[in-house]
């Protein structure tokens, strides 16, 4: 067993382990193990799990050694859960007697919806559960999603606090370039090539910050990727043996340059079209 349940049972190695457990009929059964290791386990099955011999844990149960109560399917791919989940229900619900899956769009965790079925339904013999990984992660889910929703709340907040500070500092660069722009017009610059180079300068310095930040965050991560944070820390189911481990997309990388881009050019599109839209005369007596 793991060292967690080592501690809370306060056994060593050797020391005899007398357990209760229910047998597949509902029966109250006793049996015995014996110690013969402690591992360490970090993860979130260390706490609830142990190892033993399957058959005489199958004895206890009153099941044949080849016999089990849950079978599990590992796939190539989890975004094929479903997918693989529905004519697979299907096909057992036309051979077996099945407990009816709870949709997804339902509100409740749909594993606890099945065991639910177990007190509220009456049948005679076997009757069988089928749910997926993401039946038991639901709720994990629909909290992620939320997450995800505060998130880009904050985030639209930010970019429209942003927007503002940048359309204020670009009226503050044309009322620097007042006379700039009028000896450009005067000069027979058009509206349109003024107001385009004002929209240069704001993409040309978007860019930049994003290049910029770009750069200052891969030090970051490198200098994150080379700490260890220890096997048992509270965060170890979002390290790699102990380390942080970062992933950088490519075309998601591209995205957020454009949408700073698009972000920039459009909070100092007001202060282009102003500059360009000024009359030359005023502009030289400013």
């Amino acid at each position: 067993m793991s060292d967690k349940i080592a501690n809370i049972l306060n056994v060593e190695i050797g020391d005899r382990i007398t357990v209760r457990l229910s047998t597949v009929r509902g029966q109250q059964n006793v049996g015995d193990f014996n110690l013969a290791a402690i591992s360490y386990d970090p993860g979130l099955l260390g706490a609830i799990s142990a190892y033993a011999n399957l058959c005489y844990v199958n004895e206890l149960l009153d099941l044949g050694c080849d016999e089990y109560m849950t079978l599990g399917i590992l796939l190539e791919n989890l975004s094929i859960i479903d997918e693989a989940a529905e004519p697979l229900y299907e096909l057992l619900n036309t051979r077996l007697d099945m407990f009816e899956r709870q949709d997804a769009e339902e509100e409740g965790n749909p594993v606890m919806a099945l065991f639910e079925q177990s007190d509220e339904e009456e049948w005679s013999g076997t009757r069988y559960r089928f749910f997926t990984l993401n039946d038991v992660l639901s709720e994990a889910d629909q909290i992620v999603v939320i997450l995800n929703t505060v998130g880009l709340v904050i985030l639209l907040i930010l970019f429209f606090i942003i927007m503002v500070g940048i359309t204020n500092t670009f009226r503050m660069i044309m009322i620097e370039r007042i006379k700039e722009i009028g000896t450009m017009r005067a000069l027979g610059m058009q509206r349109v090539t003024v107001r385009n180079l004002f929209l240069l300068e704001a993409f040309l310095l978007a860019m930049g910050g994003a290049v910029v930040g770009l750069i200052l965050a891969g030090i970051a991560m490198l200098i994150l990727s080379n700490i260890f944070w220890g096997l048992d820390s509270p965060i170890f189911i979002l390290l790699k043996n102990g380390y942080m481990t970062f992933k950088l997309v490519p075309h998601q990388v591209l995205l957020h340059f454009g949408v700073v881009a698009v972000l920039t050019v459009l909070a100092a599109l007001i202060p282009a079209r102003k500059a360009a839209n000024m009359h030359p005369v005023e502009a030289l007596r400013a």
